[in-house]
């Protein structure tokens, strides 16, 4: 089981099914609006708990959150062929990404 790490602004409940599942975790507060300037702090905790590659999966304030940091070694987006209507809008890729690989898995997009 990967070990998953939980960002959180507000204390979280005990019923999660993430404190009931196999597996280790690792849950790091920061300040509310401030998620932006924790990324590096975030990345070195991780770091002195050995934990040197983390696969990013979250809504469109994480993701910015990390893009807007620098943070990145690879973009992986799936687009699927239809909009789910109203949002929040998807996080803007950086000026410096390059499309390097493309597949259709069923319907959607992995670019």
């Amino acid at each position: 089981h990967p070990h998953r790490v939980v960002l959180t602004h507000h204390p979280l409940p005990d019923r999660l099914q993430l404190f009931h599942q196999a597996g280790a975790y690792t849950t790091i507060s920061y300040e509310k609006g401030q998620l932006n300037k924790s990324i590096e702090g975030i990345l070195k905790q991780l770091y002195h708990q050995q934990l040197q590659s983390i696969l990013v999966e979250g809504g469109a304030k994480v993701l910015n959150a990390f893009l807007a940091s620098g943070c990145w070694d690879e973009i992986r987006v799936f687009t699927a062929p239809h909009a789910f209507g109203k949002g929040l809008t998807a996080p803007a890729l950086p000026s410096e990404a390059r499309l390097t690989n493309e597949s259709r898995i069923g319907t959607d997009w992995l670019r």
